[in-house]
């Protein structure tokens, strides 16, 4: 079946890079841990990662049903969290991109998609060929948006997503820091 595919092709890379266990995303070191380990399992969270396996397996039919919303305490462990989602996410073949745009982006015309198709898409993208970029990932493959620090999102990034989550193939992963607002609704 695909699953076991999946699980051949990530023991695979796990032994490449001189591992012979699986941690939960063997294909990067972009999320290594302290110490140069790769990050493990995430635990005591069984219950809220099988809301967001259900949530990816949904067919939502508008654009609120396709917004997860994670939320609580500041440093409660919202990016881990985020991660482990899109791992998820990514091992069942949908494509995730990451959005966790700084203060300084909201003033940045497309800032926050730039960075999250930098190695797709020129730095001086038009809204036409961002726009493109995510319809292509939605229609396709199936795209998961896995957003932080929405509350800084330029203009035209917010606008782009809006659109895109009126659309089905598109799942939105919000994590909200208790009494802050969400960036889209």
């Amino acid at each position: 079946s695909a699953t076991m595919l999946l699980a051949d092709e990530r023991l695979y890379h796990a032994k490449r890079a001189g591992r012979n266990t699986l941690v939960s995303d063997d294909r990067d070191a972009t999320h290594m841990a302290a110490g140069g380990f790769a990050e493990t399992r995430l635990f005591g969270r069984d219950e809220q990662l099988m809301q967001v396996t259900r949530f990816l397996g949904s067919r939502p039919e508008t654009a609120s049903q396709r917004i997860m919303r994670v939320s609580g305490p500041e440093g409660a462990g919202h990016s881990r969290f985020l991660r482990e989602a899109g791992t998820r996410a990514s091992l069942t073949g949908l494509v995730v991109r990451r959005l966790a745009p700084e203060p300084a982006h909201r003033s940045l015309h497309l800032r926050a998609l730039e960075l999250a198709y930098s190695n797709e898409i020129s730095a001086d993208a038009s809204v036409t060929a961002v726009g493109n970029r995510l319809r292509s990932d939605a229609e396709q493959h199936g795209l998961v948006i896995l957003l932080e620090n929405g509350q800084h999102l330029d203009p035209a990034s917010r606008r782009l997503l809006d659109e895109r989550l009126e659309r089905t193939g598109t799942w939105l992963i919000e994590a909200v820091v208790d009494g802050e607002t969400a960036a889209l609704t």
